[in-house]
């Protein structure tokens, strides 16, 4: 298994195209053709992050067939979360407001 393809499973999707892919493993320094050894799992896992963060902030998109492509926000957000406590990076959790029904 190559760096990309460790990457990849790290997703838990491949990208329609690899530009995403390939531009986090060169920002981490990663040759992505080069077999996995587990030595660089830190810099894939915010690899990962840096890519699916940016999958957050794309709209919805239709494939080649006319298809929606659609990710679970909550999931990715959940992986995301998974990542960054794995990382020992600190997640700010949000508040939120919840109100009762005044009737």
């Amino acid at each position: 298994m190559t760096n990309k393809d460790r990457l990849i499973s790290l997703l838990g999707f491949s990208p329609a195209n690899n530009h995403a892919i390939d531009g986090a493993l060169t920002d981490a320094g990663i040759d992505g053709s080069e077999v996995y050894d587990g030595g660089n799992i830190v810099q894939l896992k915010n690899a990962a992050i840096e890519i699916m963060e940016l999958l957050l902030s794309t709209p919805d998109v239709s494939n080649t067939e006319g298809q929606a492509i659609k990710y679970d926000r909550n999931a990715v957000l959940a992986r995301i979360k998974q990542y960054k406590t794995d990382l020992g990076i600190i997640v700010e959790e949000r508040a939120t407001i919840t109100a009762k029904q005044p009737w």
